[in-house]
């Protein structure tokens, strides 16, 4: 029996798996709530992954952009850490100002390393 036979995809989160381990076409961590729908799009992403509003970060972001652009300053979640900052302190991508400058701060390590990995 060919291995490509036995791999199916779950019918919720379109994650590949063996036959075998689906249930009724759904995956184990569909089953156990591991795996959540974002209310706006419907797509399945882990419940980690989604807001404290059960959207995904594309669907945050999209949502931020519309607030900022009707100068509407709410209080809404960073994408990356959860903490709540008004919708004008968040970047283009949905980062309160701490993950943002995490994030450089980690560029310019990056930076110095391939500096230093030159000379």
């Amino acid at each position: 029996m060919c291995e490509k036979d036995n791999i199916s995809e779950c019918s919720l989160c379109g994650a590949e798996t063996y036959r075998s381990k689906l249930i009724d076409g759904i995956c184990n961590k569909c089953v156990t709530g591991e795996n959540k729908q974002c209310t706006k799009c419907g797509e399945y992403f882990n419940k980690n992954k989604l807001s404290s509003d059960s959207l995904c970060t594309k669907c945050s972001i999209k949502l931020h952009k519309r607030l900022r652009a009707s100068e509407v300053n709410e209080i809404v979640e960073c994408v990356e850490c959860g903490r709540e900052v008004l919708v004008n302190d968040l970047n283009d991508k949905g980062l309160c100002i701490y993950c943002h400058c995490e994030g450089l701060e980690s560029e310019i390590k990056k930076l110095k390393y391939k500096k230093r990995a030159c000379y």
